[in-house]
């Protein structure tokens, strides 16, 4: 069940939060194919998270293969 806030976020073009807003800098490994029109994203606290998008395009996903244990590390890692 959604809350009004939540309804309000997904009506707007932009839904999605900027990964440079995210709390943990560096956080992030993205990548891209060689036209720029496809972008992966890997999650470096949560290993095992995948997500991708195609630009203008409906097409995205994303899936966790992880074996649920945060990465605590980070600062060692980046």
């Amino acid at each position: 069940m959604f809350n009004k806030e939540c309804d309000k976020a997904l009506e707007r073009d932009d839904f999605l939060d900027s990964l440079k807003d995210d709390a943990i800098k560096e956080s992030w490994s993205v990548q891209t194919d060689e036209s720029k029109t496809e972008v992966t994203i890997r999650s470096l606290v949560w290993p095992g998270y995948v997500g991708y998008h195609r630009a203008n395009s409906s097409i995205y996903g994303g899936i966790y293969m992880g074996s649920g244990v945060r990465c605590y590390d980070l600062p060692f890692v980046v």
